[in-house]
């Protein structure tokens, strides 16, 4: 008798210590656990929708639509600056500019901004224009550094209406493009409607502009 209890399967067993485990526990759990499941999968999916269309896509952004094309380097003879320290910050500035090295550039250019503006006899001869012309650049290169904060106030102050018309006018364009990356389309809007006139931006401005005000829905 022993040796054929000793040889009954182990499985026969169970059934003395079922009463540790209810037999329909999973089953009561599960009722109620994939409706849960179900319903945190939905809330998640329309917060990522969500968030999905406001960044880049939704009405109120407009960054899809900014044209950040940087100026093209322009050479600047800085022979006879009366400051020649300024003169190789300002060359060094430019030469990383014209790499595409943008924090080496908005690095030595704020440099020299900041040295013209304590010498402002610092820059070449006889070119008034030189501190804006040098402020467009650096905002320029701020922007490509991904610095469109820092780069507004630069573009703003440049489209002060008493500034030359060709720096205004970057001043305008690039300034409309920052506040397109800000969300600001209206601000943009009307930056853009001051470059009709143009004779380089014009066509540009009214096209832009057309589109952002199709996003605004006016």
């Amino acid at each position: 008798m022993s040796n054929d209890d000793d040889s009954r399967p182990d499985h026969e067993e169970a059934p003395a210590a079922a009463h540790l485990w209810p037999a329909r526990a999973p089953r009561q759990r599960r009722p109620v656990l994939r409706p849960l499941l179900l319903a945190v999968a939905v809330v998640l999916a329309a917060a990522a929708a969500g968030m999905w269309w406001s960044v880049g896509r939704g009405p109120a952004s407009f960054t899809d639509l900014a044209d950040c094309e940087p100026l093209p380097y322009t050479a600047v003879d800085m022979r006879g600056a009366g400051s020649p320290a300024l003169a190789t910050i300002f060359s060094l500035g430019m030469s990383h500019y014209a790499d595409g090295d943008w924090t080496a550039a908005v690095e030595q250019l704020a440099r020299a901004e900041r040295m013209l503006a304590a010498d402002p006899t610092g820059g070449p001869p006889n070119q008034p224009l030189f501190m804006p012309f040098l402020r467009m650049y650096l905002g320029v290169a701020l922007l490509q550094a991904g610095r469109t904060d820092e780069s507004l106030p630069v573009f703003d102050a440049l489209a002060r209406p008493e500034i030359a018309l060709p720096l205004r006018e970057r001043g305008l364009w690039y300034g409309a493009q920052c506040r397109l990356l800000l969300g600001d389309g209206a601000g943009a809007v009307r930056q853009l409607d001051e470059l009709g006139g143009s004779p380089v931006y014009a066509q540009l401005a009214r096209d832009l502009a057309a589109r952002v005000r199709e996003r605004l829905g006016s």
